[in-house]
């Protein structure tokens, strides 16, 4: 992970690329997102996703494209 890079909630996420959240839970189904497991304290693991794989994910020629598997 680069030193610039953020992790990002999924509603974070989902805001930022303007997509819904459930888009975002559908691209880690399809394997394009690879959330981040993170566990604070003794609370249980929160998922993050890297801005750096969003950006990837959610540019502009990456949402022309239609992926058959999610269809």
């Amino acid at each position: 992970m680069e030193r610039t890079d953020q992790l990002l909630t999924r509603h974070e996420a989902a805001r930022r690329a303007g997509v819904t959240y459930n888009t975002i839970l559908l691209w880690e189904r399809a394997g394009r997102l690879h959330p981040v497991p993170v566990r604070r304290g003794g609370r249980r693991e929160r998922f993050f996703i890297r801005s750096s794989e969003l950006q990837r994910v959610a540019a502009p020629e990456q949402q022309a494209t239609i992926d058959p598997g999610l269809v």
